[in-house]
């Protein structure tokens, strides 16, 4: 609905009921849900609207929709479609899980810990919130527990994520704080526009490393190093 104006009318609705999901695969619904920001729809206004989903009902429904629902992620109990990222976010993703598959292979005295790729976290509940960070490295645990879950309500030691797409980069901090609230000890941002990673950990200031800095671990991956231009860097393959 528009107003005078033109405008998008957020006090009228062209989101589906509960009774009619079918909507959720709509490419026309997946294109009007980016128009939504995290902050509306946690108002009030949209709560009225319709009655969030559930996480459960969230995963029973993910793979029905448009790319398996690759790149979407359940926000206040709406479902809400994220732009694809390009290359640049895959060689980052790359080069991270490389150097980190080679250090936890190194730990011969210590029983590593495992990473997951885009696993759900179930970071709020009532109305429910499922972020779907890049990487989710866990300390300890049985490193297949989450291999066949949507999304997990264990907490990571750490999450990597990506401002790869301009949503992304535009509801990060908002991320972040939902992460760290939730109980997430550290959160690392790797923005591939400015060459940067943006260090976050509970209860202290954050910070930042240029290009010519080096990404560490400790004291979560004890040990663990990778240069900030090697994170960025395309593949051999590619360059060649």
């Amino acid at each position: 609905m528009k107003n005078e104006g033109g405008q998008l009318n957020r006090s009228q609705s062209f989101l589906p009921k509960r009774s009619d999901r079918s909507n959720l695969g709509n490419p026309l619904f997946s294109q009007m849900t980016l128009l939504i920001d995290d902050r509306a729809l946690r108002s009030s206004s949209w709560q009225d609207v319709w009655q969030a989903m559930t996480a459960e009902e969230f995963a029973a429904e993910k793979y029905d929709l448009p790319d398996s629902g690759r790149w979407v992620e359940l926000i206040a109990g709406r479902v809400v479609t994220l732009a694809p990222p390009d290359v640049g976010h895959g060689n980052i993703v790359l080069n991270f899980s490389k150097a980190l598959a080679a250090h936890l292979q190194s730990l011969v005295d210590a029983e590593p810990g495992y990473a997951c790729f885009e696993l759900g976290l179930l970071v709020t509940r009532n109305p429910d919130t499922v972020r779907f960070p890049q990487i989710s490295y866990y300390a300890e645990g049985d490193r297949f527990a989450q291999s066949e879950d949507i999304y997990s309500q264990d907490r990571p030691a750490l999450v990597v994520e990506i401002t790869s797409t301009h949503d992304r980069r535009r509801g990060m901090p908002g991320r972040v704080r939902e992460y760290l609230d939730w109980g997430i000890d550290t959160v690392w941002v790797a923005d591939p526009i400015d060459q940067l990673v943006h260090l976050h950990r509970r209860g202290r200031p954050a910070t930042r490393l240029d290009a010519t800095g080096t990404l560490s671990g400790d004291p979560i991956l004890t040990g663990f190093r990778i240069g900030v231009a090697d994170l960025f860097a395309d593949p051999e393959w590619w360059r060649s």
